[in-house]
């Protein structure tokens, strides 16, 4: 694997082309779509730049599907690249940001209801230009009678390019300090409060050798740590907790975009992916009651490294007889894939402190290992006339050696886009525009790469479901090894998606409203145990999960003339899903671990809870200003009573993530100076369920030449 890998890096720079990024086309890794016949929503970057947030998806959810837009809910492909973390790159250095209603999209990275986000990278425009741009302020969580300790964020950014005849190259770099206020009570101490400290470090270079052809190097690195170190007292025991989890992400990848001949180009990537992160947790628990004061000591290590090289290409011949198009390709991906990670944890408890030693040897852990490879080969073909019928489909071929999918390797997506208005009318007209699409895959996806935050969102602990034989999965605990096998289950389980909506826009672009529907399945084999050297168990589970999904979005210029603006947005969405296990006949030794995935939605209820956004955004000469509301209305609860679960009032959420006022002055030479207050979490109900509990309160600005 080694040599072949090596091959690949070496013969890149001969073999591929990049063609200038068509802003006309979609690409979401395996296949380029339409966007302007393809179902999408899409938020300007600097529409997002004053909220203060490590996780994109904190900034996009009042835009797109709010409460169900979060951290593992979101599968990203940046630039055309699926093997990413999002969070890598400041919002400084992002162009575009474009939810893909889309089942081909949905399909190919969506565990359950994740949906599909691509992001555009930006390019400086003119000779060159440099920006410098900083915030920062106070962060608590106070409310319903509970106080924190005030603590500081700080974010600051610096980023330049060039662009001269053949060549470009831009540089950023960002540091970000995100923090969790501790409780402010007399019990408790902080030596290091919880905060989170990341770097994000970035650049390209571009060469343009010919007419056509674009060759582009990207480099990405992010290290970063997440502290805490701190003693408190509680029910008459004191608590003295550290945590250091250092991790770092890095990301270069190659490219070249071709024109090979007229009509025939090629797009070709590898990109190479190193994720490392530990995570160390102590904690001693001493009784303040007893009289030899008993004191516990636990300690917990985890360690986590991927690896990951992905190798695509697409081959397209564009066919024209006047305003038709037949685009025939063909689209190749390859993935090595090597994930590893390591668990270990002890305890015990002894009377007096002065007894206290090194910690034992673990009494439980457990070490995972994941190594394989897939091979997918999708071709199709495209049918486009003008702006206004786009009909694309083919097949995803799974050639991967071991595949999940058992003896099945065909998997047909299909997509169709009509504007029943632009047939006989030139660009600019309203529009009425019509889509639909269907997608199967295979089981087989990769997709969870993200640094992690606070509260672990999206973090690589879970391995990558790939060619299973190689699958390692070995538990010790108290002197018991566990082994865990692969089930095969007949007939193999089929994930499939569609897509079907329409929007409708005015001539002059003063409003759009759109409405979207989805359906989903996912399957996933479940648990089947054995201990000791050989099987102890004889049956498998396998859990299904269906969803149905509602969304409507209207946006709307309230205002739009010189100097003077006021753009709004209102989005509604539903969720519905409910999910079963069965137990179906397997092949083959034991167990394929068992895949689970966070619910999303309301589970087979009867009545839907609705969540969306509405937001703002006014100008008034060089004054801007921004509001955000997120709403989360007839959230069903489940309560605890008489040793059942059971259905709990309705849940009723408001906040306002993001509330800023800016002003920028205009400079001789092309200089722009901004400044700005923010505010996160400003208001929000008493109850909530949506992003966390903590109020920022922020002042920044920025330097732009």
């Amino acid at each position: 694997m080694k040599k072949t890998s090596l091959l690949l890096m070496t013969l890149l720079p001969a073999l591929t082309g990049w063609s200038q990024r068509d802003s006309a086309r979609i690409d979401i890794g395996w296949l380029s779509l339409d966007k302007g016949l393809t179902q999408t929503l899409t938020i300007k970057g600097a529409a997002l730049e004053k909220m203060p947030f490590t996780n994109l998806s904190d900034a996009i959810a009042a835009w797109f599907y709010g409460a169900y837009t979060q951290p593992m809910t979101v599968a990203y492909v940046v630039d055309g690249n699926p093997v990413t973390d999002v969070d890598i790159y400041p919002i400084f250095d992002i162009e575009e940001v474009t939810l893909v209603e889309h089942a081909a999209g949905a399909a190919a990275y969506g565990g359950t209801q994740q949906e599909l986000v691509v992001i555009t990278t930006k390019r400086g425009k003119g000779k060159s230009g440099l920006r410098v741009a900083g915030q920062a302020g106070i962060v608590n969580a106070n409310g319903n009678g509970y106080n924190t300790f005030n603590r500081a964020y700080h974010q600051y950014y610096l980023g330049a390019y060039r662009n001269l005849d053949k060549v470009s190259v831009g540089v950023s770099a960002d540091w970000v300090r995100d923090v969790l206020p501790e409780h402010d009570g007399a019990q408790v101490h902080v030596t290091t409060p919880v905060n989170l400290q990341r770097w994000r470090l970035n650049g390209y270079f571009t060469w343009r050798p010919a007419k056509g052809n674009v060759v582009e190097l990207r480099m990405g690195y992010a290290p970063q740590s997440v502290k805490v170190d701190l003693d408190t007292v509680s029910y008459q025991t004191s608590y003295h907790v550290t945590r250091d989890e250092p991790a770092h992400l890095l990301m270069p990848s190659l490219a070249w975009y071709s024109d090979l001949l007229p009509g025939l180009t090629n797009t070709l990537q590898a990109q190479y992916l190193e994720h490392s992160e530990n995570f160390s947790y102590q904690t001693y628990d001493s009784s303040l009651t007893t009289p030899q004061r008993q004191v516990t000591f636990v300690a917990a290590e985890t360690a986590v490294k991927v690896s990951q090289l992905l190798v695509r290409d697409r081959l397209s011949y564009d066919l024209r007889a006047g305003n038709w198009h037949f685009v025939p390709a063909v689209n190749f991906l390859y993935e090595h894939i090597h994930e590893k990670s390591a668990y270990a944890t002890g305890y015990y408890g002894i009377a007096g402190f002065s007894n206290l030693t090194t910690p034992q040897p673990p009494a439980l852990g457990s070490f995972n290992e994941q190594k394989g490879d897939l091979l997918y080969l999708s071709p199709g073909a495209e049918l486009r006339f003008g702006r206004a019928f786009d009909l694309q489909g083919g097949v995803q071929m799974n050639l991967s050696h071991g595949r999940d999918s058992g003896s099945r390797t065909v998997y047909p997506y299909v997509g169709l886009g009509v504007d029943v208005l632009r047939f006989n009318q030139k660009a600019g007209g309203a529009s009425l525009r019509f889509f639909g699409s269907y997608a199967q895959r295979p089981r087989v996806f990769v997709d969870d790469y993200s640094l992690s935050d606070f509260y672990h969102a999206g973090a690589p602990y879970s391995l990558a479901d790939v060619n299973h034989p190689k699958f390692v999965n070995t538990s010790f605990g108290f002197g018991t090894t566990i082994n865990t096998y692969y089930v095969r289950l007949q007939p193999p389980p089929v994930y499939w998606t569609e897509e079907a909506g329409a929007t409708f826009t005015t001539a002059n672009g003063q409003w759009q409203l759109g409405y979207t529907y989805q359906r989903r399945q996912f399957t996933t084999p479940g648990e089947l145990g054995t201990i000791g050297n050989g099987p102890d168990s004889s049956a498998a589970n396998l859990l299904e999960w269906k969803s149905t999904l509602h969304h409507i979005d209207v946006r709307f210029k309230v205002v739009d003339r010189t100097g003077v603006v006021w753009q709004t947005g209102l989005n509604a969405t539903a969720v519905k899903y409910k999910n079963y296990t069965s137990f179906p006949p397997f092949f083959g030794s034991l167990f394929f671990s068992y895949s689970s995935y966070p619910p999303t939605g309301d589970l087979d209820n009867e009545h839907l809870s609705w969540t969306g956004g509405w937001v703002n955004r006014w100008q008034v000469q060089d004054f801007t200003a921004g509001l955000d509301l997120l709403y989360h209305f007839g959230q069903p609860t489940q309560i605890y009573a008489n040793n059942y679960t059971v259905e709990g009032p309705k849940l009723n959420s408001v906040l306002v993530p993001n509330i800023y006022m800016d002003y920028r002055w205009r400079l001789p030479h092309a200089q722009v100076l901004e400044l700005f207050v923010e505010s996160r979490g400003l208001v929000r109900s008493k109850s909530s369920d949506l992003l966390d509990n903590r109020r920022y309160y922020t002042v920044g600005g920025s330097f732009s030449l």
